[in-house]
């Protein structure tokens, strides 16, 4: 395995295109891999994890996951990316979210896409780790920005725009803060973002916004209160059924003290009617 030193943060499509180049031999190994997944989506190398802005345009199915492509540790995440026409037959394109720029260098996290009169409007959270000295990454040395990009077509993007900085989420919360999902209701358009507070809780969060551009907080949509979800609720997901209740799932995070004193994070999934 070439060292991880190599990999530049922030990573931009050439980086990509590059460590490409230098992992040839990897890439033809998985292709060839008896084992390899047939049916399920598998990325030609590295490992995938949450879907990202599931959606539809022009016919065509844009299926956006987290991506680390070439090391089995958290380094450059980007925004894999996956098309399909009839959910039989996929093609894998290039990433289309990459850590390129300040606001996002340590990964481009989860998010969606909301699609209004033919534009896509992609919201992702942008992380950054500091390294200057040591942190916590919980009450410092962490940012947690939300951004935007937009697209005509799925496959080329807008320069990136900043909406929020941890500075304008509630004081009460940790610089935990992430995974945008935007929808619409009644002519208004909604964000919930999974959150920790201070005291180490997790809740969810609720933007408004007239213009999905400027966005207003809300009071809290869902604060914890359950033992499966007391220290975080991330990677959350609201829809307004037929009957006008609103269904939230999300992902509840809690933390165990094993035996020998270590920890380990538990996460459940989680739904709230309302």
């Amino acid at each position: 395995m070439p060292d991880m030193t190599s990999t530049k943060i922030p990573m931009d499509r050439e980086g990509y295109r590059r460590e490409l180049r230098e992992h040839e031999e990897q890439l033809s190994q998985a292709a060839s891999d008896p084992m390899r997944l047939k049916y399920h989506l598998q990325p030609p190398l590295g490992w995938l994890n949450d879907p990202n802005g599931l959606c539809q345009k022009d016919g065509v199915y844009h299926i956006y996951h987290q991506y680390v492509p070439f090391y089995p540790t958290l380094c450059s995440v980007l925004w894999g990316h996956v098309t399909t026409r009839d959910f039989i037959h996929y093609e894998v394109q290039e990433p289309a979210v990459y850590p390129d720029t300040d606001r996002d260098r340590n990964g481009a996290y989860s998010g969606s896409t909301f699609l209004k009169d033919g534009t896509m409007y992609v919201y992702y959270t942008g992380n950054v780790r500091h390294t200057n000295r040591e942190y916590d990454y919980i009450t410092g040395g962490r940012e947690q920005n939300t951004i935007l990009m937009t697209s005509e077509d799925g496959f080329h993007f807008s320069e990136k725009k900043l909406l929020m900085r941890n500075e304008d989420y509630p004081s009460d919360l940790s610089l935990h803060v992430r995974d945008p999902k935007v929808f619409c209701e009644n002519g208004r358009y909604y964000m919930i973002q999974g959150a920790r507070d201070l005291k180490a809780r997790g809740s969810i969060l609720l933007f408004e916004s007239e213009d999905l551009l400027h966005w207003k907080h809300l009071p809290a949509a869902l604060a914890p209160d359950m033992d499966y979800d007391r220290d975080g609720c991330f990677s959350g997901s609201a829809v307004v059924m037929p009957d006008g209740r609103h269904l939230l799932m999300y992902t509840g995070v809690v933390k165990e003290t094993q035996p020998d004193g270590s920890s380990r994070e538990v996460q459940t999934q989680c739904i709230a009617v309302g």
